[in-house]
């Protein structure tokens, strides 16, 4: 049951609101603030922090991934969830329990990481067999300055992680080709999905 006093003390502040708003998909700081931004132009990135504190110390939100020095991700608690219908009428879905944050936000944390996961996600329906990581890498230099060992990097940890395994080998050179997993493929789709447009 949404206690009146978190209704009031939701409702005398524009931050605490627009913070409460942007929290429709689980996310960093950082983009947290660039979505509160929507709501109100004069929040800063201190303010998110200092709400974040007071959000999980009401029960309102959580650290999805505590044990992470960067990329933690926050979301809205069951309760949390339900202040918000409550105060706002929007609902919000809750989290998939079975999805790794963890993996997601180590992900998010590393720019390389999530150019090369997010491209292979794109090309996955056109490369049927995989895509070798020197194709990767000519594909995203294309918009973004990218070396051969940065993506060499990025693959390896995507790999040791179980995001993409290595689906066979060219005939030519006998280079290896990549794929997504399963679980790349729902980071993938998480890192896609756009928070719900709110009137």
């Amino acid at each position: 049951m949404v206690k009146k006093t978190d209704v009031k003390w939701v409702s005398w502040g524009v931050q605490k609101q627009a913070a409460l708003l942007a929290m429709s998909k689980p996310m960093t700081p950082t983009e947290l603030l660039r979505e509160a931004g929507k709501f109100n132009r004069k929040i800063a990135f201190g303010d998110i922090s200092r709400l974040m504190r007071e959000f999980i110390e009401r029960g309102i939100a959580e650290c999805l991934t505590p044990q992470q020095f960067t990329g933690r991700i926050y979301y809205l608690t069951d309760y949390g969830r339900q202040l918000v219908e409550r105060v706002f009428t929007i609902k919000i879905p809750p989290i998939d329990s079975e999805f790794n944050w963890n993996k997601y936000a180590v992900v998010i944390a590393g720019k390389t990481r999530k150019l090369v996961l997010k491209e292979m996600f794109f090309i996955k329906g056109y490369c049927e067999n995989g895509i070798t990581l020197a194709a990767i890498r000519k594909r995203l230099s294309r918009v973004y300055p990218i070396t051969l060992s940065q993506t060499h990097y990025a693959m390896s940890y995507l790999l040791k992680a179980q995001l993409i395994r290595v689906s066979g080998y060219t005939k030519l050179r006998s280079s290896k080709l990549y794929k997504l997993t399963p679980e790349g493929t729902k980071i993938c789709e998480q890192l896609l999905r756009q928070p719900p447009k709110i009137v």
